[in-house]
This record gives C-alpha cells, structure tokens and sequence, in this order.
C-alpha cells in the first residue's frame, strides 16, 4: 500500500495529472489510474525485495489484459525491479506495434530513483532565498 502511494505522488507529480490509487486484493492487476487529458492510464506497480531480479513477459502480458478490460489504450509499468526482461520489452513493443495500446511506459528501480530525485528538485523553492531577508 505504502509503494502505491508513493508510486502514485510521484507519477501524479511527473505526469502532471491526477492519480487514484484502486489497487486491492483481487484488483485485476490494477493499483492505480492517472487521469491525464481525460484519458484513463493504467499503472500496476510492484514492490520486489530480490536483488538483480528483471520484471518477466508474464507480468506485462497481466498488465496489457488489465488495460483492455478497462477500455483504456495507455497503461504504465512501475517496479522496484533492477530491469525488464528482454522478453518482457518485446512483449511492450508488440503490444504497441499491433495497437493494443498507444502507450506502454516501463519504469524499474533506476528510471524511478531519478523521478523521485526530480520531484525532490522541483518541491525546492529556488526563489527563496533572494525573497528571505
């Protein structure tokens, strides 16, 4: 819960949108839903604790039904994973090519440390200090 609400402060800040945390036991691979422009983008987000583990095709497969039964186009993968599997990238690159969606973001550990270094950046005030007297 604690991974989804970060996950969702982050996006919602990067993306610029609104984000609703849905996710539960039973969820259908749903954890949370942006709204950006009106349009619905799916995020399923998972915590791992393994060291150098990849995200497998499995997991993407899971999030590409999810996103279709949701009647979405969009949809985002957010880990705590070291990496994607080469075949879980495939896997993306053919949802898209075929047009099951028309956006399909991968996020593992390192694109989300430097989100979260750049949500940290933009939170400072960088008047501030020409303003203090």
């Amino acid at each position: 819960k604690k991974m989804e609400e970060l996950v969702s402060a982050v996006l919602s800040d990067h993306y610029k949108c609104e984000a609703h945390i849905v996710g539960r036991a039973g969820d259908g691979g749903v954890d949370l839903i942006l709204i950006e422009s009106d349009e619905p983008i799916i995020v399923q987000v998972k915590r791992r604790t393994k060291d150098n583990m990849a995200e497998s095709a499995s997991q993407i497969r899971e999030l590409i039904e999810a996103t279709l039964l949701r009647e979405s186009k969009q949809c985002i993968f957010v880990t705590t994973a070291d990496r994607f599997s080469k075949q879980a990238i495939e896997t993306k690159n053919q949802a898209l090519k075929k047009n099951l969606v028309h956006r399909f973001d991968l996020i593992d550990f390192h694109k989300l440390s430097d989100m979260l270094k750049l949500t940290v950046a933009q939170k400072e005030n960088p008047w501030g200090r020409l303003t203090e007297r």
